[in-house]
């Protein structure tokens, strides 16, 4: 045997492991679109439930490893913290917000400010054509004063 197909032989012995290792992480990629029920969504549908199921595991993770830690009581900031908290408490207390799950707060919070933003721009860019309209229609011409 030469020296070229031993090593031949291990390139390809190495291919071949290669390629059964990616079988079989296709196989798990398989079972996970069947357990999931994914198999029966569009490919965008897949990678947007996909990359949530990513995030929210990673914010688990993320948490666990360094949320829990306790916090120092000697940070500058701490006082702040506490005073922003109770008032989020009270807040949270007086919209009866406090019964709803963590997302649901998240999701009713941003749906608020949305439509508070919203509010916010069209006053800013309606209102004041409105208010010059209503002036000019009701207002006197001071022509029309001076021909009286």
């Amino acid at each position: 045997q030469t020296l070229f197909s031993v090593r031949v032989r291990r390139y390809n012995k190495m291919l071949s492991s290669i390629r059964r290792f990616f079988k079989f992480i296709h196989w798990l990629y398989l079972q996970y679109l069947l357990n999931t029920a994914l198999y029966m969504l569009e490919p965008w549908e897949r990678a947007l439930f996909s990359t949530l199921l990513v995030v929210i595991i990673s914010t688990a993770i993320y948490s666990a490893l360094y949320k829990t830690k306790q916090q120092r009581q000697s940070a500058w900031y701490y006082p702040l913290l506490e005073v922003i908290q109770s008032y989020y408490m009270q807040f949270l207390l007086a919209s009866t917000l406090y019964v709803m799950e963590p997302w649901e707060r998240i999701l009713v919070l941003s749906i608020f400010f949305l439509i508070i933003s919203l509010v916010t721009y069209s006053a800013f860019i309606y209102i004041p054509f409105h208010i010059h309209n209503i002036l000019q229609a009701t207002t006197p011409i001071i022509t029309d004063i001076f021909k009286h």
